[in-house]
């Protein structure tokens, strides 16, 4: 597994850092280290690629690093608070404060509406209900779908899915945006729209972030922009 990073100034963002991060999983008699005291620095505003084959630790290098899962041993600071001793209510407050997660599968609830989808993320935060259907129509517009907001998942396309899960991932202005093999499940001619998205994102919301990918030509695209 391996990183590579570019980094970017503006406002004072969530910085992620593992300190000597640990995680192993039984495999037969014994155990199988994912993570052996991994070391990782994202600076404010900084975009950092890992990479590496399947099963080499990349989507539990994310779980840790999204606040998902505890490592077994070592720290995980999110705009510099220390995690580890954190009561899980604390843990969940932070990730939902701070972070955006960008799964493979937009994974949507299949009788909502686009819009419904994203107004829900407010409801669940507190978000009066004008404000809500206010902000999930700015993000709909923000990854071009403003006109699908009354459509369900069946009636969307796999981009326009992966688009709806990307709006939900910014949809609580996170500052740390995570993104675990973002299109890979995408069909070719539209990997590149929706990398474009990201990136295009990542620019104009000056958002720190981790983008795990095995394909090198996504990681040359993320890199180069």
């Amino acid at each position: 597994m391996s990183a590579s990073t570019t980094p970017r100034t503006g406002r004072t963002l969530a910085g992620l850092t593992l300190d000597g991060v640990t995680y192993a999983v039984p495999d037969g008699d014994g155990t199988r280290v994912l993570l052996d005291a991994v070391d990782l620095t994202v600076a404010p505003g900084e975009v950092v690629v890992v990479t590496g084959p399947s099963g080499s630790g990349k989507s539990t290098l994310l779980a840790i690093a999204g606040l998902l899962r505890r490592p077994q041993a070592g720290e995980v600071l999110v705009g510099g608070e220390a995690t580890a001793a954190l009561s899980e209510r604390r843990r969940t407050r932070l990730r939902g404060d701070h972070v955006g997660v960008v799964y493979q599968s937009a994974n949507l609830l299949p009788a909502l509406t686009a819009r419904e989808q994203l107004e829900l993320v407010g409801h669940v935060n507190g978000v009066g209900r004008s404000d809500r259907r206010r902000r999930a129509d700015d993000l709909l517009d923000d990854v071009g779908l403003a006109g699908a907001a009354g459509r369900v998942p069946a009636h969307l396309s796999g981009g326009e899915r992966q688009r709806i899960g990307i709006a939900r991932a910014i949809a609580t202005r996170p500052r740390l945006l995570i993104a675990d093999e973002a299109v890979s499940a995408l069909d070719v001619s539209i990997r590149a729209q929706i990398l474009n998205l990201l990136v295009d994102l990542q620019r104009s919301l000056n958002l720190t972030y981790l983008f795990i990918s095995h394909d090198m030509s996504v990681v040359r695209r993320v890199a180069s922009r």
